[in-house]
């Protein structure tokens, strides 16, 4: 899992090969954040997609940094809990805890 900050707000991104899933979250920092979610990546492909969508936000100032807010397990989890297979919200946010 890459993460990236940028005042008070982080960027993460993580490709899990169990479900060929890349998965973004971002948000305000202490925050549950938002969550994009793709997939359907054909062998490496995955690899370019990621390194791509680091560079641009390098571009934007974000800085990489070794902080992570959130486990790549805890992620995993929070992505089933809140998203359907298919990558669609279930639950309001608000509702989780």
């Amino acid at each position: 899992m890459t993460t990236l900050i940028r005042n008070k707000f982080f960027w993460e991104i993580s490709y899990i090969d169990d479900i060929n899933e890349i998965i973004i979250r971002y948000g305000k920092i202490g925050s549950i954040g938002t969550f994009f979610i793709s997939s359907g990546y054909d062998s490496n492909e995955w690899e370019k997609v990621i390194d791509r969508k680091i560079k641009n936000k390098k571009k934007n100032d974000w800085i990489i940094t070794n902080q992570q807010f959130i486990t790549k397990d805890k992620l995993i989890d929070l992505r089933f809990k809140l998203y359907d297979y298919q990558g669609n919200l279930k639950l309001p946010i608000k509702n989780i805890y």
